[in-house]
């Protein structure tokens, strides 16, 4: 019986942190808040503990009965249990902070800041004998190949090569050729 009451208070207080991280989406969590969701972390957390403690119960007890062949196994479980990704406070500014809200800010504006691009104007290349595209030259680097250069660039490659993964050659293409173009 004390087990189920454990549980239906477990699940009741992870359903209560659930629901109130999703309050400082519209407002600030109060003081009164505040305390009851680190009094239910507290309480969920030492029920993990709890299920940790029997996992590694449970793990030496199979490594007692199968010996080298199952540690693996257990030990990745254990190491994934315990790598989870909570984050229930952060040190900002010297002071740790419990609420949501600002821990997200301060996660947000801390990648925001590492991922900003350090220059605002990039300094330009100045060469002389460098040489520069015109208008039209620059026009034709985007236009779609035309089907004669297509057919060209077919006819220069050698035919009786190996197959390409497709399973075709360049012989095959070009006898095929009428049937190839409108795809190409």
């Amino acid at each position: 019986m004390r087990k189920r009451e454990v549980n239906g208070d477990y699940e009741e207080r992870k359903r209560f942190i659930m629901d109130l991280e999703a309050v400082p989406e519209q407002r600030p969590l109060s003081q009164q808040e505040l305390e009851m969701r680190a009094e239910c972390l507290a309480v969920v957390e030492a029920v993990d503990l709890e299920k940790q403690k029997d996992l590694h119960q449970k793990a030496r007890v199979r490594w007692a009965m199968d010996g080298d062949d199952n540690t693996s196994y257990f030990h990745g479980i254990l190491n994934a249990n315990l790598s989870s990704n909570k984050m229930h406070g952060l040190m900002v500014h010297g002071a740790w902070v419990l609420d949501p809200v600002v821990v997200k800010r301060e996660v947000f504006n801390h990648f925001a800041t590492r991922f900003l691009e350090p220059l605002l104007k990039r300094p330009e290349i100045v060469c002389a004998w460098i040489g520069s595209l015109n208008d039209a030259e620059a026009n034709g680097l985007v236009v779609p190949f035309s089907l004669s250069e297509i057919k060209n660039a077919v006819w220069d490659c050698e035919g009786d090569r190996l197959p390409g993964p497709d399973g075709y050659n360049f012989r095959f293409i070009k006898r095929c050729w009428n049937c190839f173009q409108g795809d190409l």
